[in-house]
């Protein structure tokens, strides 16, 4: 069975002929499934006779349906390159440092010039969620971080903070004024040097929403950008 939680790597090349610290496609992406919980764990028992009156606590906890996880480390460089050339004029080495932003949306044309304040409550409508199950957009997102961009700047929008908490948060943006579809929503990060919820060391972390539907029906495919700054 797929895994909704992958460890990726990106080898990333930014064009710097003509536009610079523009939000870029990712490329050279390379994913490594983690096991996915497929129900066949083995229940806990208590043995009872009639009579006896016992105080059992109970716990548990289920898989969601609705979240994958995105983590991993970027690589980069910074060239001046002639248009559809393959050779260098000058070649940077970027080093990650907190100045630099990763999105992933499943629009691989997202327009990241016109991106503004979104919430869980509007990804709960764009992925069709219920905003009372306790894994809802609205019960995900809340606070608020920023996404700076040099084509545009959102300040205030909605987050969910990955564990360890105040390290990786992901922002959600949108790219149109009115409620959003799937297709006009991007999940946010600012690269930098932090823990993922294993306690690895890696340059970004995020979650992401998917169809609530099993098996196929609850693919979701990303595309990735980045932004060096």
């Amino acid at each position: 069975m797929y895994s909704k939680s992958a460890l990726i790597v990106f080898g990333i090349l930014l064009l710097g002929s003509g536009v610079a610290w523009a939000m870029v496609p990712a490329e050279n992406i390379y994913a490594i499934d983690l096991p996915r919980w497929i129900g066949n764990a083995t229940a806990s028992a208590d043995v009872i006779e009639g009579g006896n009156v016992t105080y059992l606590n109970v716990s548990g906890a289920s898989l969601t349906d609705k979240w994958a996880d995105y983590f991993g480390n970027i690589t980069s460089s910074l060239t001046l390159r002639a248009y559809n050339d393959t050779s260098d004029i000058f070649h940077w080495s970027w080093n990650i440092g907190g100045n630099g932003v990763v999105c992933a949306t499943p629009n691989g044309s997202f327009d990241f010039g016109s991106i503004t304040n979104t919430s869980g409550t509007e990804i709960d409508s764009a992925w069709g969620f219920t905003g009372a199950d306790s894994d809802s957009g609205v019960k995900t997102f809340g606070g608020s971080c920023n996404v700076s961009l040099a084509t545009a700047n959102v300040t205030g929008t909605q987050m969910a903070d990955t564990l360890p908490s105040g390290e990786y948060r992901t922002c959600a943006v949108k790219s149109v004024a009115g409620t959003p579809n799937k297709n006009q929503v991007a999940f946010c990060t600012v690269m930098g040097s932090y823990n993922n919820y294993r306690g690895d060391p890696v340059s970004y972390e995020m979650m992401v929403p998917t169809p609530a539907a099993p098996g196929a029906a609850g693919w979701e495919s990303y595309y990735f950008f980045i932004e060096v700054q």
